[in-house]
């Protein structure tokens, strides 16, 4: 996300990783967790999104049922510090999804970037009686397989959550990511006690794998919280810390 600040060229590459960021969607307090639950409690998260340790930017998550068995996960991003006063830009995904069975079903997808340069609008429909999904991008609408049990790009970290608590070894989801359908693979590291604006945390360390091997994304999922990652690093392939993304705030 381009934030209108050129001299930073690293805060620009920040935004337009967001996405990677947004994918991390946190159910705080949410029977997810337990794999034997059916349904989600609704919740709000906050998180601050720092590079070198200057806040750059703010989120908010939050998940809302809409019937019994439908939900939607919204994930808001806008600049923060001083890049707040210098850009209205905002980041807005969702995700509605359904129960079906006990098992989380991508209904609709969204992501739209506003008040920028580089305003964009992508949606993703899932048809599940066709097996199919519709995307639309750039005024263009195409469509694509997609077999059952694919998951949308907030979704996926839901499942993983309750998958951790179901104590599963292969964490491996199948995801509609653009416009195409795209492996994601994970690995637990291990475990680490970790300090929080919300408190001290024993967490599960899980590693989001990539093929080019260049960076990492590390999520500190917290045992007490259901598994909710309460910080996120995408690292360089040196071990620098390009960004972090730490809870601060759980309703």
């Amino acid at each position: 996300m381009h934030l209108g600040v050129r001299p930073v060229g690293r805060c620009n590459l920040l935004w337009r990783c967001s996405a990677q960021l947004l994918l991390c969607c946190l159910v705080a307090g949410s029977s997810l967790g337990n794999p034997a639950a059916a349904i989600p409690e609704p919740f709000v998260a906050r998180f601050s999104l720092t590079t070198q340790g200057t806040k750059v930017g703010e989120t908010e998550w939050s998940l809302k049922p809409l019937t019994s068995d439908v939900f939607i996960y919204e994930s808001r991003t806008v600049a923060a510090g001083i890049f707040g006063l210098l850009s209205d830009e905002e980041i807005v995904e969702r995700s509605h999804w359904q129960l079906e069975q006990g098992l989380l079903q991508p209904l609709r997808y969204s992501y739209r970037r506003s008040g920028g340069e580089n305003d964009r609008n992508v949606a993703v429909s899932f048809d599940w009686e066709k097996s199919q999904a519709e995307n639309t991008a750039k005024g263009h609408s195409w469509r694509m397989p997609v077999p059952a049990g694919t998951l949308d790009k907030l979704s996926y970290v839901l499942v993983l959550m309750r998958d951790l608590a179901a104590e599963k070894a292969e964490l491996k989801y199948q995801i509609a990511d653009g416009g195409r359908l795209k492996i994601y693979e994970l690995r637990i590291e291990g475990e680490e006690r970790i300090d929080t604006a919300l408190g001290s945390m024993d967490t599960v360390i899980v590693r989001r794998l990539r093929n080019s091997g260049e960076r990492e994304t590390l999520l500190w999922c917290a045992k007490s919280l259901n598994y909710l990652p309460v910080m996120i690093e995408h690292r360089e392939k040196d071990g620098t810390v390009l960004w972090r993304i730490d809870s601060y705030e759980l309703q």
